[in-house]
């Protein structure tokens, strides 16, 4: 249970909402079943609500379950997610431009399948496929992990999640891209790249940063961001660069 006022400011951290109280619970039994091959079981259980303090009306609930859910000696998994959601709009929401939810009470739901195979192997995926109700329509999902280990210095990773979305007010699809690279070239030194791009914003940003470890405690960062920004002709154009250098010095006494 906690409760976060309407005033207040999360300057130095993250918070869902401001001005609700929020009332969760979880519950999980993970048994590890004699069947050949199955390493452990899982079934799993959430329930939130959202309150307004402002509007003093539950603003939000959601019921996340996973009845079943399974881990297999050799790495890989399987499982079936099941998530209910009511949602009370208290005015009307422009989920994308173009495209406004009236103010009212929405119930929806959602029903999962994901694999995942093992991540001990130089080749691994992750898959999951989704489908349900969305507010005032339906909703299709998939979202799919391709990771590469060429060997414990060199890892690259490709992420792709995508929904197509007919609602009553009008149909959209969204499309979310992720690259990563990374690269160790010693214990103390490494070199992280990370490439994202949404169909909402538009927008690719790419991030990289260096990282030496002098000795323990003792460390630099080199942090490049670089975005592009999609213009009226289809092209991106650079937008912005950013560089930072940032020093962590342990003084032990």
């Amino acid at each position: 249970w906690i409760e976060i006022g309407e005033h207040y400011n999360p300057a130095l951290g993250f918070v869902p909402r401001r001005g609700v109280r929020i009332t969760s619970t979880s519950a999980e039994y993970r048994p590890r079943p004699d069947i050949a091959g199955v390493r452990q079981l899982s079934f799993e259980f959430e329930y939130s609500d959202y309150y307004s303090l402002v509007h003093r009306a539950s603003e939000t609930r959601e019921i996340a379950m996973t009845p079943f859910q399974a881990f297999f000696h050799s790495g890989e998994m399987v499982e079936y997610e099941f998530g209910w959601n009511r949602e009370r709009l208290f005015e009307p929401w422009e989920v994308v431009e173009g495209v406004e939810l009236p103010a009212g009470v929405y119930e929806f739901s959602r029903h999962a399948v994901s694999a995942m195979t093992s991540e001990g192997r130089p080749l691994s995926a992750r898959v999951e496929l989704g489908t349900g109700s969305f507010f005032s329509g339906t909703r299709r999902s998939f979202s799919g992990e391709f990771t590469w280990r060429k060997d414990r210095h060199v890892t690259a990773a490709l992420e792709l999640e995508r929904n197509w979305l007919s609602l009553k007010e009008g149909d959209f699809n969204t499309t979310l891209v992720m690259l990563r690279f990374d690269s160790a070239f010693t214990p103390f030194a490494s070199l992280s790249n990370f490439v994202q791009y949404d169909s909402e914003s538009k927008n690719i940003g790419l991030q990289s940063r260096f990282r030496w470890i002098l000795r323990p405690g003792n460390e630099l960062f080199l942090v490049l961001n670089h975005g592009w920004e999609e213009n009226q002709f289809d092209r991106f154009t650079p937008t912005q660069s950013r560089v930072r250098l940032k020093v962590n010095y342990t003084v032990r006494f």
